[in-house]
């Protein structure tokens, strides 16, 4: 490794932030942006428009209007759809004779004309989810016409109309924002201005719509496409029965607006995608903040040359200039990490890296309260699962903008092992280095990072889907991948074992987080099988169909579960493995063995001893896979480790540990559940996520999801869930004589799916 000598200053001062002025958005930007707003809205309306025709039975049942299913054989919606195509031809050819920076659908785009060909197409790039216009309309129109009731085809009409008008004022926001962000205006987006008129168009959109659509009517139709199952995907139980409490017209606007916000987010991102002007293209980062110390990140423009931070209580870092020595830039990536200490607590910093001429975005980190601080509250973002297939991460911006303090990014940070956004599999530390960059494009992600402190904790996808560290198979993959995930964040490296990634902090006497780290040390994950005799172990670090199970996969156009490895399927088909749906008893009994462990004697005694030294009033175990018993496919849940489990939960109860909470990801849900075991066990679980990653509904195998309108009854235990939007909650802790401790999910429209308060036990 390469060690270089950079100069760290300190300046305390407190002004309001700057933004240094900028010469405009460019004018071929400006021209792609407007042209794919333009079309977008285009598009939406004249396919609107021919199914209402058909609804009202003007047009016959069986023309197409939708190009997505083949021709259209409407003429006038074919004739408006060729028109809004060659309008964006001529938009961005007239502005545009080399093309800027471009979002992920597109950019593959090496010249206007075919910038205009993949904004207009049916489906744009391969390595982005396939959502757009052309998948979104379907989510209004899966009712067969003609609808006779007038009531119920004007309801069906409004949907669709006020779903175009969301996305085409998303669109014109975030494009306003970036204008303003290009002029020096704004510093990211989008800002407050533009986070209060995305707020206030989605509860336009969902206005309108409860205006004209009775919960009778919405269940009398019927929804397509992100929606088919809308009213299944929400739940909150009423009282003590399995009833759910949330109304079915509001489940449908939260489906409906989190469905047109990722089509608008993605198509705004074409010609705005958000990227950094300075020549620190990757951001910066802070985090592992105490009371008196922070770790600084970036990646400096050139690996070979020496930088410097400055740090400051103001954005301007106007007095008081202070040096210190001694930062790394790491071989061949100039990743740079500064570990600052003597700061005051509970202090809002601003910091920047200059490299020559070259200086980065302004960055804010808060350091922690002191431990025994009795007054200051916990303001806190949390979540985790990016995949870079997924992008734009803009489910982090409704909480970024609600200024919290630091953001715990709880594992899947990439996701290395999937090529669907760059055609790799990572195993090397270059190749993970890879993904890290791929992410850090992503302007939401980068604007979370530098608008607060981070603490971050790794899952299995910074190595490989569902690996188990003990199994000497992953050694190499794992160390790689270990390595890049503490180069490439600003986290507190422990000193005697480099590998070594579980830690704790407090944030005043309120709350202390313990980040585990249950995959470098869990042993082998074993999975139980359709065919019993297949049922076993799963020891070898392998690819394809059979690289996470024993079971094997099956290809299938049909299947919707996918296995980490859909690149080994034929084209148009996915892998589902066959894993059983539940073990069965004897099963169950070999995968739950008293000797398997998930966090290591060394890291689980480190967990108790600090559970019963804590002085913190809640204790939040910050946790990738669930602990709640959720039955289904449990292979790689703490359910397949029941043992060390029960172990761990008998231990808090036992030593009268109060205020245990455990936050976890991976699920690719919000849930929560005050029982996640049973009623013996009454230390409550939250799970937050995804960020940008397929959902768990998006995950479920046809046999699953015939089982959603019993999920209910069958786990008993979970008190709520969204099991289909991105979402981030914020988690804030108000200390004193009757603490509490409340969790607000949020979706990337800005809405709040659910929200649980705790109240400390004395």
């Amino acid at each position: 490794m390469a060690h270089r000598t950079l100069t760290v200053a300190l300046v305390l001062s407190a002004l309001a932030p700057s933004v240094t002025r900028a010469a405009g958005l460019n004018p071929c930007s400006q021209a792609i942006a407007v042209a794919t707003e333009g079309y977008v809205a285009t598009k939406q309306k004249a396919i609107a428009a021919c199914e209402d025709n058909k609804s009202k039975g003007k047009l016959a049942a069986d023309v197409n209007c939708r190009p997505l299913d083949g021709a259209v054989t409407d003429p006038a919606t074919d004739k408006k759809l060729t028109a809004a195509a060659a309008k964006v031809k001529a938009q961005i050819s007239a502005k545009c004779t080399t093309l800027p920076p471009l979002g992920p659908a597109c950019d593959s785009a090496t010249t206007p004309a075919a910038l205009a060909d993949c904004i207009t197409a049916t489906a744009q790039d391969a390595d982005v989810e396939a959502i757009n216009v052309d998948t979104v309309i379907a989510t209004a129109y899966n009712t067969a016409p003609p609808i006779t009731d007038k009531a119920l085809q004007k309801c069906q009409a409004t949907i669709a109309k006020e779903g175009g008008a969301f996305m085409a004022t998303r669109m014109k926001v975030q494009r306003s924002c970036e204008t303003k962000r290009a002029g020096g205006k704004v510093a990211a987006c989008p800002d407050a201005a533009a986070g209060k008129a995305l707020v206030k168009a989605r509860d336009k959109f969902a206005a309108n719509i409860k205006k004209k659509c009775s919960d009778a009517q919405v269940g009398a139709l019927d929804f397509g496409g992100a929606c088919a199952v809308f009213d299944l995907l929400t739940f909150k139980r009423d009282g003590t029965t399995n009833n759910n409490s949330v109304p079915i017209v509001d489940r449908l606007v939260g489906c409906m607006a989190d469905a047109h916000a990722g089509v608008a987010d993605r198509m705004a991102a074409i010609g705005l995608p958000g990227t950094e002007a300075s020549a620190f293209i990757y951001g910066v980062a802070s985090g592992d903040a105490t009371d008196t110390s922070a770790v600084f990140w970036t990646r400096v423009p050139d690996a070979n040359s020496p930088a410097t931070l400055e740090v400051a209580t103001d954005a301007k870092f106007a007095t008081g200039l202070q040096s210190f020595q001694g930062a790394t830039v790491s071989n061949g990536e100039g990743t740079v990490k500064i570990d600052v200490s003597g700061l005051s607590p509970a202090t809002v910093y601003f910091y920047r890296f200059k490299q020559g001429s070259n200086t980065s975005p302004v960055g804010r980190v808060v350091t922690a309260p002191a431990p025994t601080d009795t007054t200051t509250p916990v303001r806190i973002a949390w979540s985790g699962d990016s995949n870079a297939y997924n992008k734009p991460y803009t489910s982090l911006d409704p909480v970024r903008l609600l200024n919290p303090d630091a953001f715990l990014y709880i594992g899947d940070t990439i996701y290395g092992d999937d090529p669907l956004a760059d055609g790799i599999v990572a195993k090397t530390i270059p190749e993970y280095h890879g993904k890290y960059r791929d992410n850090r494009e992503d302007a939401a992600l980068r604007n979370m990072l530098a608008s607060m402190g981070t603490y971050v904790a790794p899952d299995d996808h910074e190595v490989r889907n569902d690996y188990a560290g003990a199994v000497g198979a992953y050694a190499d993959r794992m160390a790689a991948g270990n390595f890049a995930f503490r180069r490439n964040f600003p986290l507190r490296e422990d000193s005697g074992d480099a590998m070594r990634l579980y830690r704790n902090f407090q944030w005043g006497s309120g709350a202390e987080f313990f980040f585990i780290d249950d995959r470098q040390y869990r042993s082998a994950k074993y999975t139980c099988c359709n065919t019993a005799a297949k049922s076993g172990f799963v020891t070898s670090d392998g690819e394809g169909n059979t690289g996470d199970s024993t079971c094997g996969g099956l290809c299938s156009v049909t299947t919707s579960l996918a296995c980490a490895a859909d690149w080994n399927c034929p084209a148009g088909e996915k892998c589902s493995t066959q894993d059983a749906l539940t073990p069965n008893a004897s099963c169950a009994s070999a995968m739950t063995g008293a000797s398997r462990t998930i966090l290591g004697a060394a890291q689980k005694q480190w967990l108790k001893d600090g559970l019963t030294n804590s002085t913190a009033t809640f204790k939040f175990i910050m946790n990738g896979p669930p602990i709640t018993q959720l039955l289904f496919v449990p292979y790689d849940r703490w359910e397949a480790w029941s043992v060390e489990r029960a172990e761990l939960l008998n231990f808090i109860a036992s030593n009268n540990i109060k205020n245990v909470i455990w936050l976890s990801t991976d699920l690719h849900a919000a849930m929560i559940n005050d029982n996640p075991i049973d009623s013996t066990h009454s230390i409550p679980e939250v799970v937050s996520g995804s960020i940008g990653e397929n959902t768990i509904f998006r995950e479920f195998p046809p046999s699953v999801v015939g089982l959603l309108p019993s999920l209910p009854g069958i786990l008993t235990q979970v008190k709520a869930y969204d099991i289909d939007r991105y979402n981030v909650v914020l988690l804030t802790v108000t200390p004193g004589a009757t603490a509490t401790a409340k969790v607000d999910f949020y979706d990337r429209t800005s809405a709040l799916i659910h929200s649980v308060t705790y109240t400390a036990t004395p």
